[in-house]
């Protein structure tokens, strides 16, 4: 479809219509974006819990404290120190 034109062909009505749509859609899911966004900053929950997901999150990242130190490891863990379930 051309672009720039003031007045669309009538063969271009259709597609004119459908781009329009999506473009108020595209538009619509960045304004519920950032409404979320806000909502979460200003609102949301915090999480004080250490493990928020209990058993289910048995990653290295869940077994450090909430808020996690500055300087976390000195030396790299290696997955036997940490990991004692079974795999995924």
């Amino acid at each position: 479809m051309p672009r720039r034109y003031i007045d669309y062909p009538e063969a271009f009505a259709y597609w004119n219509k459908i781009s329009s749509y999506g473009a108020f859609l595209s538009f619509a899911s960045f304004i519920l974006f950032f409404a979320i966004m806000i909502y979460t900053v200003r609102a949301g929950k915090r999480i004080t819990e250490n493990n928020y997901w209990n058993e289910h999150a048995d990653t290295l990242e869940w077994t450090l404290p909430s808020p996690p130190p500055e300087h976390t490891f000195e030396i790299l863990p290696k997955q036997e120190e940490w990991d004692h379930s079974h795999n995924h």
